[in-house]
């Protein structure tokens, strides 16, 4: 199994290549943990410690990982989960939360 650990975030590679993120939200600072399929360890491990330290040449999170969704790509940049964004960003009646 591998790990690497870059400031308060945790990557780790599971069973069958699932790979977890864990870190906390920027809106609540509460731990959450979301699993990641469809990437490689080496590729998040590599465009977080980037992220985190502001290297230049990092790709943002929509070039790196194309195949994830808003919501996905939101949590590795923030660790804002789907359910704390529409808590606290609720959209208007007829209107979609972007």
């Amino acid at each position: 199994m591998k790990k690497a650990v870059i400031n308060d975030v945790t990557i780790l590679q599971g069973k069958y290549d699932t790979i977890f993120v864990t870190r906390p939200s920027m809106l609540t600072n509460k731990i959450h943990t979301i699993s990641f399929g469809g990437v490689r360890f080496e590729d998040m491990a590599d465009w977080m410690e980037g992220r985190m330290k502001r290297m230049p040449g990092t790709p943002m999170v929509q070039d790196a990982f194309p195949h994830l969704s808003k919501e996905e790509r939101e949590f590795l940049m923030t660790g804002i989960t789907a359910e704390e964004w529409l808590a606290a960003f609720p959209a208007k009646q007829g209107e979609e939360n972007a």
